[in-house]
Formats: C-alpha cells, structure tokens, sequence
C-alpha cells in the first residue's frame, strides 16, 4: 500500500480535475446570488451567507453550474434568530427544473411553538415526506451541518438516500438515517438550497463522488464502505482521526487530515483492506475495514475519505464517512 501513499502524493503535487467545492457565499450584499437560480423566492446575500426570503413559501436556490445524480451535497443550517417562526432550511439534490418540488431535500425546520431552533428534520421528494419521514432534534440548535447523499443502485429501480445531521456542531453526526426508495431513480439534476421563512444557509459542499458505511462498525468485525463515482476509474481511500481536510490544487480539498492513521490507513492494508483499486464498469467500490478485537477502540472516532483520480490529479471527492467503533 506504498504505492497508494506515492500516488496521493502525486496527486497532491499536480493538481485536481474535479469540481468539489465549498462555497462560502462571500458575495456583496443584495438580492443577487451570483451563479445560482433563484427558483422561488427572492434571497438575500449577506456577505458570508445566503437567506430565503421571509415568506411563508417555499423557496429554492440552485447552482448553475453543476448538474448531478449520484452525488453529496452539505451545508451549514443557521436559523434566523431575528424572525423566530416556522422557517426551514436544507441541501437539495436532484433539481430537475421540469418541476419546483422534483428534487431530493432535507429540511431542517423550527417545528413547533415556542419558536427557539430548529427542532424537526425532514426528508423530501416531490414535495412530499417519504421513507425517512421526520426526526424530532432533542435539543433545538440554532445551527447544524445537514448532509444528504442520493445513489441509484443500478439494475434494482432503487434510490438509496442517507442524511446526517450535526445538531450540535461538535464535528459528530448526532441524527443519521437511510431509506431505499423508487422515487427519482435515474434522474439527475442541479444542486442548492431549500428555504422557508427567512432561513439562512452557509458554506455549500458538493461531493460528485459518493460513500457510505454498510454496516454497523462493531470491533472483532469487518465494515464494508460502499463508494460510487465514475466508471473504471483509479481510487485511493483513507482514513484520519479528523476531517478538517486538506487541498489538493484546483479549489479542491479531501475530508481527511494528514495525521498519523491517515499514514497507518494506506501501509496496513491487513486493516484497510481494498483501499486502493479501480472503479467498476457501474463506478462502484467496496472499502473493507477490519476492525480488530480491542474493547479499548469502543467509543473511538476515525474517519473513511476515498477519491477517484487518473494518478497524477483527481477525478472526484467522496464526504467522509464516520466511523465510531462499537
């Protein structure tokens, strides 16, 4: 597994081809929001955050410049102290523009009165809460990271949708979930923002490629981490005890931290099994951690990162998958 860690650094050293992104919204102050649609609703640049018009109306804000099926989309949540109310605010995959509610989206919502925090996630399609349904946030927060990833699991008719929710912003997801369902598959579409009510949103992730856990991560057993993203391609995976994340060229950056289990992750392959190969014909991988037998891992945190590359820059960025040992 050498070889991995020569050719991460290669591609450290030569720059990135792919379009992951973060967007701090750092644009003037106005009702223009450089690069994107406003599909409904009037938003707000603030400076360092967008916001959805205080209207009881449902809004969204798309990204024009990245059409997407399989793919991750991440944002900061903040709620509007200064017009407590019913608000929501939430990524949104899938856009299609034939529709104004043909899109994946979570909202992370202020749900009942008292109106203090958001207090209720939900998982949409078309409008309508599927699968996942709702999840009630124990204690209301006043801002959360909120991610939500849709991949078609080719040959079944299936959408398999995860979202994570980091309610209290301490760099752990407090609320995940996943649900399999027909609706969307096969459909691609542009990426953004759902809003409600004069909800702020800040810092959009974009992640082209995609990764989840298949299993729970229990110690003395293996974990397989299922990836997608293009086909027959080269991938290098890895795992960090952080994920502040580091640049690789081009604007792009890796979810990871160049720590001392990032250089354990890519020279045991006995543990990190399968971290580095190529992509099916589909675009599929399958990581395999094999967890060792030591009650002293249960409670700990490490974090899975993997990307797509050519070997000499990368192709695509998968999020990070958190990994606490049970």
């Amino acid at each position: 597994m050498r070889l991995a860690a020569l050719m991460l650094g290669a591609v450290l050293v030569s720059g990135a081809a792919g379009q992951n992104f973060i967007d701090p919204f750092n644009y003037p102050a106005g009702t223009t929001v450089p690069g994107y649609t406003e599909n409904r609703g009037d938003w707000s640049c603030l400076g360092t955050s967008v916001r959805a018009q205080q209207t009881s109306t449902a809004q969204e804000l798309t990204f024009d410049s990245v059409t997407d099926g399989d793919a991750a989309v991440e944002l900061l949540a903040i709620y509007n102290t200064a017009a407590p109310g019913l608000q929501f605010v939430g990524p949104i995959v899938r856009y299609s523009g034939a529709s104004a509610t043909s899109f994946f989206m979570i909202k992370l919502q202020d749900n009942t009165s008292p109106y203090t925090g958001f207090d209720r996630l939900f998982v949409y399609y078309n409008g309508s809460a599927f699968g996942i349904n709702y999840q009630d946030i124990t204690t209301p927060t006043t801002a959360a990271r909120v991610r939500i990833q849709a991949v078609d699991e080719v040959g079944t008719g299936n959408t398999r949708v995860n979202i994570y929710v980091d309610s209290d912003l301490d760099g752990l997801w407090n609320y995940t979930a996943e649900t399999t369902t027909t609706l969307g598959y096969g459909t691609v579409g542009r990426i953004g923002i759902a809003g409600y009510g004069g909800a702020i949103a800040d810092d959009l992730e974009y992640f082209p490629a995609t990764l989840r856990g298949g299993a729970l991560p229990t110690v003395g057993t293996s974990m397989p981490i299922y990836g997608r993203g293009s086909n027959s391609v080269q991938y290098l995976a890895a795992a960090s005890l952080g994920h502040t994340g580091f640049p690789v060229g081009g604007g792009l950056w890796v979810p990871l931290d160049l720590d001392l289990m990032f250089d354990l992750s890519v020279n045991t392959p006995s543990i990190f099994q399968n971290f580095y190969g190529f992509t099916a014909p589909d675009g599929t991988f399958t990581l395999t951690l094999n967890i060792p037998n030591l009650p002293q891992l249960v409670g700990g945190t490490l974090w899975v990162g993997a990307v797509t590359t050519t070997g000499t820059s990368v192709l695509e960025v998968a999020p990070e998958v958190q990994v606490t040992f049970l």
